[in-house]
């Protein structure tokens, strides 16, 4: 017997196996890889990339339709499905229904996560008689309302929505300088909350002067009077980031940042600042130099340099915001009526320009914005004139333009808007893209006020006007198990 010859067999053996082994593995690895990124092989054996969509819906174990055909799964659910449009409706028995005309991307995942099936039969509680009631405002997060009836300067704080709410009072007498007799004789013009909803920023008019308060929410013995204490003309305001102590405003023309706690501002600052939109870190405002030429910026908190955006010519205007969403930064900016998106996932540094971002909307839009603000999920950037509204969804990267039918924007959650028709006093909700429009409440509903749905999603909350023996026109706080 030929010992060496044996052993060469075995050789080979072993490395012909290695090789089938290591082929096969790549093999698999190449097939797994093709599926979890959509390939697959049709009916008459041509090979295609499908998408993928994942649908989650409040509430859950709702049916899924797809192209007129019923899947076995309810959801939450993900399906694969070949590329182009297809039409999905979500039903479920005692709810309204949703439906959509989606477009699926090869290789991609499209989200449906905001979908939103009414329960048709709803049982109605009363929270609270609310006549006289002057403002019902709702923080963004939608935890927290403060609301005040007849002219008092005692104001309610209402939270704990996703159970039964509790109310505290805030006392606003001496904030301002004509409520120490205890009555509110001012209009009020914005209110912005802290990120942890404990403080307000308020800007209130009684017609010839404004005036700008922090109204602390869980101690009123540390609210004050913004414009006394820095004696100059704030035009606007807003918090810093997450911060609940500190600010940024426009002070005598001046773009500063304001330390709470101190009540001292924080250099350094910017000279002939009209406007701003901050983001986290950054900041994006429009500032005249003494040529009388406005320029477009964008810098970060506490640098001393600037990248500019653009240069505006005599007659433009302009809006502009910044947000973050999905790991992306966005900064979206009008001149007149020509819109402009960039993204990238960082804002350009102090050496670099705007082009360092990628343009992904270069397009004439039908308006020219007056206003312009960010959802507070930071998904949507909503352009507004009027009640007409240009809405650029980040999730897709596309815009949306159609008219409001409301002078105010307001979003019920995430991703639904709703207005109020003040004749017919119907309560209509829709989708961020104007899809999906429902009358959720057919009569009874009073404009004006803000709505909400619990951050648990169980109850649906709206200021009512009801009739009663004495009264035709009763306020109520109401709400609705969903």
């Amino acid at each position: 017997m030929d010992i060496e010859k044996i052993r060469k067999r075995r050789a080979i053996k072993v490395v012909i196996t290695d090789i089938i082994m290591a082929t096969s593995v790549v093999i698999i690895s190449i097939i797994l890889v093709a599926v979890v990124t959509g390939w697959r092989i049709n009916k008459d054996f041509t090979i295609e990339q499908n998408g993928l969509v994942s649908i989650r819906t409040n509430p859950t174990g709702v049916s899924v339709i797809i192209d007129d055909e019923k899947q076995s799964q309810t959801t939450n659910m993900t399906k694969m499905l070949r590329g182009g449009e297809h039409k999905i409706t979500l039903k479920k028995d005692g709810y309204d229904s949703w439906e959509k005309t989606v477009k699926i991307t090869p290789g991609w995942l499209l989200r449906l996560e905001y979908p939103r099936l009414f329960k048709q039969n709803r049982e109605t509680e009363t929270i609270e008689t609310l006549n006289g009631l002057k403002f019902f405002h709702v923080s963004p997060d939608h935890s927290t309302a403060l609301y005040t009836t007849n002219d008092s300067t005692k104001w309610q704080v209402m939270t704990n929505f996703n159970s039964t709410p509790k109310t505290e009072e805030v006392d606003l007498t001496d904030i301002f300088s004509d409520t120490r007799n205890g009555n509110f004789p001012y209009s009020i013009k914005s209110i912005k909350w802290s990120r942890d909803n404990e403080r307000v920023l308020l800007n209130v008019t009684n017609g010839k002067t404004d005036e700008w308060g922090i109204i602390d929410l869980k101690n009123s013995k540390n609210s004050f009077n913004l414009s006394t204490i820095y004696n100059q003309k704030i035009s606007v305001a807003e918090f810093e980031g997450g911060s609940n102590n500190r600010i940024i405003m426009i002070l005598g023309g001046k773009l500063v940042r304001s330390d709470l706690s101190s009540k001292t501002l924080i250099e350094p600052s910017i000279e002939n600042v009209s406007s701003f939109f901050s983001n986290g870190s950054e900041i994006i405002y429009l500032s005249r130099d003494s040529s009388n030429i406005e320029t477009l910026w964008l810098t970060k908190f506490g640098s001393e340099r600037a990248t500019k955006i653009v240069e505006l010519k005599n007659g433009d205007s302009t809006t502009f915001a910044l947000t973050h969403f999905n790991d992306s930064n966005y900064l979206a900016y009008t001149l007149n009526n020509h819109l402009y998106v960039y993204q990238n996932s960082t804002y350009p540094t102090e050496e670099d320009d705007i082009t360092n971002m990628k343009l992904i909307v270069d397009s004439d839009i039908e308006i020219s914005p007056s206003e312009v603000f960010v959802s507070n999920n930071n998904e949507f950037i909503i352009f507004k004139d009027n009640q007409k509204i240009v809405l650029f969804d980040t999730e897709l990267e596309i815009y949306h333009t159609y008219d409001y039918g409301s002078n105010k924007v307001k979003f019920l959650d995430g991703s639904i808007l709703y207005r109020v028709d003040n004749e017919s006093k119907s309560f209509i909700a829709f989708d961020f893209d104007n899809t999906n429009t429902r009358t959720i409440l057919n009569d009874h509903a009073a404009d004006g006020f803000d709505a909400l749905i619990s951050n648990n999603n169980r109850y649906f909350y709206y200021v009512g006007t009801f009739e009663t023996a004495s009264s035709k026109n009763e306020l109520r706080l109401v709400r609705e198990k969903l």
